[in-house]
Parts: C-alpha cells; sequence; structure tokens
C-alpha cells in the first residue's frame, strides 16, 4: 500500500516540494531524517539548477564571442605577416635601369670635319657601393653603372657606332629622396663603320669615353625623368695614323625605371 501512495505520488505529482515531503512521510523517517532529507533534496536542487544555468551562461557566451575569437586568432598571423614584409628601401638601394637618348655637336680642333651625333644609351646602375648620410639626411652615394651604346651619325663620313661603357655614378639625393644630382665619368669601347675619309675615324675598332652630368626627378616611387648634360671623347688611341678623333657635346633627356 505504501509503494503504491509512494508510486503515484512520485508520478503525478508536479510539485518537487509536495513529493519531497511524501516521501520522507511513507518511507517511515523520522522527523529529524526527514528534514535532513528534505534539505539534501533541496540542496541538490539548488546546486544542480546552480550548474545547469552556468553551463547555459558559459555555452551562450562562447556562442557569442565565437566570431571575435576567430578574428582574434587571425591578428597574431597578420602581426607576424606586417613584421615579416620587408623594409621599404631607399630608392639608391635598389637597382635603376636607364635609358637617355642625346644630340651631340662636334667641338674643338680634333677633326677639320663637322659631326653631329645622336647617342641612345641603355644602362643599368647597381644598388650604392659606398654611402654618406648627411647632417640634413640628405645622402651622397656612388653606385656602379654599366652601359650600352647605340649612335647614329647624323652628320658626318660614318653612320653608325656601337659599344658599350662602364663607370662609378655619383649621385647626391635630396632629404625627401624624390630628387638628385648625378656625375658620371668613364670609358669602354665599340665599333664604328669607318670611311676613308681624310679627318674622319681611322679604323672601325675605337675607344670612348664620356663624362654626364644632370638631375633626375621622381615621377612615382618607381619612375622617374632625366636632364643634363652629356660630353664623348672617340678615338683609337693612335693605332693610325692620322688619328683625328672626335670630341662632341650637348644636352641629354631620359627616364628611369627602379626595381
Amino acid at each position: 500500500m505504501n509503494a503504491r501512495i509512494f508510486t503515484g505520488v512520485n508520478r503525478f505529482s508536479t510539485s518537487s516540494g509536495v513529493r519531497r515531503s511524501f516521501i520522507a512521510h511513507f518511507s517511515g523517517l523520522s522527523g529529524a531524517e526527514a528534514r535532513d532529507y528534505r534539505k539534501g533534496r533541496s540542496g541538490w536542487v539548488t546546486r544542480g539548477a546552480g550548474f545547469l544555468a552556468a553551463a547555459l551562461a558559459l555555452g551562450a557566451s562562447l556562442l557569442s564571442t565565437a566570431p571575435l575569437s576567430a578574428q582574434t586568432a587571425l591578428d597574431p598571423k597578420q602581426d607576424m605577416a606586417a613584421v615579416a614584409a620587408p623594409p621599404k628601401l631607399e630608392p639608391y638601394e635598389r637597382c635603376a635601369f636607364d635609358f637617355e637618348s642625346s644630340a651631340l655637336w662636334s667641338v674643338g680642333d680634333q677633326t677639320t670635319l663637322d659631326y653631329v651625333l645622336l647617342p641612345q644609351v641603355f644602362s643599368v646602375r647597381t644598388p650604392y657601393v659606398m654611402k654618406w648620410d648627411l647632417k640634413n639626411q640628405a645622402a651622397f652615394v656612388v653606385r656602379s653603372n654599366l652601359a650600352f651604346l647605340g649612335e647614329i651619325v647624323a652628320e658626318g663620313p660614318e653612320s653608325y657606332y656601337l659599344g658599350f661603357h662602364a663607370s662609378p655614378s655619383f649621385e647626391y639625393w635630396t632629404p625627401s629622396r624624390d630628387t638628385h644630382l648625378y656625375f658620371a665619368i668613364g670609358g669602354g669601347c665599340g665599333w664604328v663603320d669607318s670611311q676613308d675619309v681624310e679627318g674622319a675615324q681611322g679604323q672601325d675598332f675605337t675607344f670612348n669615353w664620356f663624362a654626364k652630368t644632370g638631375l633626375r626627378f621622381n615621377l612615382t616611387e618607381d619612375f622617374s625623368c632625366t636632364a643634363g648634360v652629356f660630353f664623348q671623347h672617340m678615338s683609337n688611341q693612335g693605332m693610325t695614323d692620322p688619328n683625328p678623333g672626335l670630341n662632341a657635346v650637348g644636352p641629354t633627356i631620359g627616364f628611369s625605371w627602379k626595381f
């Protein structure tokens, strides 16, 4: 009988307090034992509810912060990529390809003939090999320069000259690094289609010496324009007699591409 009543009450009662009272009464517990039982059941329910609420709160917190956590997890990679990125180079720390076009007129008494030369110069400058930092944050650098020289003889017995030359390039860079003054002096050799004409070049193989100076202005971070003066001397170093040689000077313009 007690078992049936216990089962009925436990199944159909909707009140946890009533259920605990019936369980204590019909189980034959003493007053103190019943109170302890009710307290234990109540404490267990309270602790269970507390654990359940904490678990639900933790789950909701994790769900709400998941996108932020994912974003935060990506930030260190972005920071590492920024740290790993190479620092920005100064313009003289990069190689440069230069193209210059000039118009030169013969000067002096090296030859009795009048010449007009149109040199087209393709050159490469290396990153600096020597550098001096100046007090006003300007810089003076020395770079190596190697050039291929193709000339049209617009006036004179010959028709072309092909050669190369090399030189150091002395450059003064302004603090803003958008302009620099350059000076180069050097030489090389090449070939001209010599003609058997008095006052002309005595043979095909000739040497060349040159000097040039001017300014380069940055148009963008990678491109700049050039304006300057170009001087050139050509001769065969006395390999033939006579050896008239040729001095010519004139303006030059061009552009540079840094890479």
